[in-house]
């Protein structure tokens, strides 16, 4: 079972790396039903996590900006979470420089360090976009 914690920070570390997402995209993306996206928007955005913003063309609210100092503060991080964080960040850069093979090879390496199942599939799905992108380039 996965605790509050874990979805809010999912959902945050999300945003963060995809500020421009959909509700319908984060949903899928993480296996979250909306009506639990919604539910977990509305507490990051309650605790200062995250804040809404209007779009400009026609000022719907529909951009969350992310407040980086509140994602993941748990008093002290363990290296393992460390170890964890920065093989995301390295992920992630290599997703941005359209590396995808080493993207999801460093994707693999995250999901044999995650301890629940929902950490899993997260990394699964980003791992298997890697994978479908890079075949689709060569």
């Amino acid at each position: 079972m996965v605790s509050k914690i874990e979805r809010q920070n999912a959902v945050a570390n999300y945003l963060l790396d995809n500020p421009q997402a959909s509700p319908a995209e984060i949903s899928e993306s993480l296996c979250i039903t909306g009506r639990n996206l919604r539910h977990i928007i509305n507490s990051l955005i309650k605790s200062g996590t995250i804040a809404r913003c209007k779009r400009s063309e026609d000022s719907r609210w529909y951009r969350f900006v992310q407040n980086t100092q509140q994602v993941g503060k748990s008093g002290g991080q363990s290296s393992e979470s460390n170890q964890l964080s920065q093989l995301e960040v390295i992920a992630t850069q290599l997703e941005n420089r359209g590396l995808w093979r080493r993207a999801a090879t460093v994707l693999a390496e995250l999901s044999r360090q995650q301890k629940t199942v929902t950490g899993v599939a997260i990394i699964a799905s980003r791992r298997n976009r890697c994978i479908r992108t890079a075949k689709g380039r060569a």
